[in-house]
């Protein structure tokens, strides 16, 4: 008898023990916290100290990045010829706009946009550069192509500019609301589909290009600073207060991914249909290899401000910001 109520003892100590080891475990269990992702992004010297808005590759060695010069906010324009390790200022000419969106077709001819309703056009490799005809003085903030005669640029006041002659000359579009206009994606793959994204959460969209546009419900008020569709269904977006949606429907539904950020994201990049990049201000770099389901932050490299990022290949990729930053990474960090 002694001996079975000895072996209960035993049993009874031991499940004790169990219990407590395994809610022990559990509770470590939930207070390990996902370290920041590994970041291979490193500095490129842009010998600038001024904002810049955007940086545009048309090859590996071939890249211009664009911005504005304090305090007068007179244009500032670099061009590298070697992949970002040496830039050198291209003098513009023709405006002392602050510019802020770039766009080339080759390593000829390329579009900058900016303050005053500026658009100017190159047709040899910055070297010169044109004003383009315009009719308004709106503050532009992007601008892109759907081939090489229609294109788009969007700005404050609901301005959305089109042109049907390669940038010769601009006409303004009938949009729904005077919301200032961020951002613009041309999905590849369509005839003529395009989205403007801007603040208050507006995102616009169009069929037949620009001529007309309808707007979508996005379900925030956040100012949603830029978009990228990468196919004709999926898009990404992402702006203030670390907002980022997501759409599989050609935006018809957008669903806010958790970010973990409160911090205002500037750009969003995605170069394939999984893996997409995100800037914001205070260095913040986000990386998704999902699909936008999910994000992780990268570890820092600078506390500046990053506006723009753009990749010309899976493997190449860049962002620039404030301070003159110009970021390069040349793969994949894990």
């Amino acid at each position: 008898m002694k001996k079975q109520i000895q072996s209960v003892k035993i049993i009874f100590a031991m499940a004790i023990l169990s219990i407590f080891i395994l809610t022990g475990c559990s509770k470590d269990s939930e207070d390990v916290v996902s370290p920041p992702i590994e970041s291979n992004w490193h500095h490129q010297i842009s010998n600038v100290t001024n904002n810049l808005k955007d940086i545009y590759f048309i090859d590996s060695l071939t890249g211009y990045a664009a911005g504005n010069s304090a305090p007068n906010d007179t244009n500032k324009l670099l061009k590298t010829t070697d992949g970002g390790l040496n830039w050198f200022r291209k003098p513009v000419g023709v405006t002392n706009a602050s510019l802020t969106a770039l766009y080339f077709f080759d390593g000829l001819t390329g579009f900058a946009a900016g303050s005053n309703a500026a658009i100017i056009k190159t047709l040899d490799g910055g070297t010169t550069w044109g004003l383009c005809a315009v009719g308004v003085s709106d503050y532009l903030f992007d601008i892109e192509f759907f081939d090489t005669q229609y294109g788009l640029a969007c700005g404050i006041n609901g301005t959305i500019l089109r042109t049907s002659n390669l940038g010769d000359t601009w006409q303004v579009a009938l949009t729904p609301n005077l919301a200032e206009l961020y951002s613009i994606s041309m999905p590849p793959f369509t005839n003529g589909e395009a989205y403007v994204s801007g603040e208050y959460g507006t995102m616009l969209y169009t069929n037949n290009y620009g001529l007309s546009w309808q707007q979508q419900n996005t379900g925030v008020t956040n100012h949603l600073k830029s978009v990228c569709f990468t196919d004709p269904d999926s898009g990404y977006v992402c702006g203030n207060n670390g907002t980022i949606l997501r759409t599989t429907n050609k935006g018809v539904d957008w669903s806010v991914v958790n970010s973990g950020q409160t911090t205002v994201l500037n750009s969003v990049f995605f170069v394939d249909s999984r893996t997409g990049y995100i800037c914001g201000d205070g260095g913040l770099i986000l990386k998704s290899v999902d699909a936008g389901v999910s994000y992780g932050s990268e570890i820092p490299v600078t506390v500046s401000f990053l506006r723009r990022v753009f990749f010309l290949n899976p493997l190449n990729g860049w962002i620039a910001g404030e301070t003159g930053i110009i970021l390069h990474t040349e793969g994949p960090a894990h």
